[in-house]
């Protein structure tokens, strides 16, 4: 958490570039940083995917803190959205038949201050729809392969974004 009384946005930007989950400007009021450190380890999480080995990532963004749950399809994460108020959606862009931005689109109507990590694999076409959803203002895309090792930081990076109300979009590595 970077704490500044003389923090510009370029060097906000680096910081949060960088990794810190949050900027928070000087004289520092203490119920804030509180608040994000609560908050970062209560944040709901909806997983969205048919794949059991992106299911399988529940396990590690609970070991991250995260409360996670998972759905099969739009139909069963469209019922969840209703009864939880998940602070982030992962949508994987293999879902079937669904469309996965169709899908990011229904949920951010039915949940609008979630926000979308959408999961894709190695296929251009698969990335160009994830490319899509983040261009309707899904947060990033990335690729499954390397999700259970980047997937709980760029998540605790978001959370921090969401209670500072610091907000970027990281650049995915294409």
């Amino acid at each position: 958490i970077l704490m500044s009384a003389y923090a510009v946005e370029e060097s906000k930007r680096r910081a949060l570039e960088g990794g810190a989950i949050a900027c928070l400007d000087k004289p520092l009021d203490l119920e804030p940083l509180l608040d994000l450190v609560r908050q970062a380890n209560r944040a709901a999480v909806l997983v969205v995917s048919e794949d059991p080995e992106v299911r399988a990532l529940t396990a590690s963004l609970k070991d991250a803190g995260f409360r996670v749950t998972t759905a099969g399809s739009s139909r069963s994460a469209l019922e969840l959205s209703e009864q939880i108020a998940f602070r982030i959606v992962i949508i994987d862009c293999e879902l079937g038949m669904e469309s996965p931005v169709e899908i990011y689109k229904s949920l951010k109507r039915a949940a609008p201050t979630s926000d979308a990590i959408m999961l894709t694999s190695a296929d251009e076409a698969n990335k160009n729809l994830a490319r899509e959803a983040v261009g309707l203002t899904a947060f990033t895309h990335l690729e499954k392969l390397e999700a259970e090792r980047t997937l709980p930081g760029v998540m605790t990076q978001l959370v921090g974004q969401q209670v500072s109300g610091e907000r970027w979009k990281p650049q995915p590595r294409d």
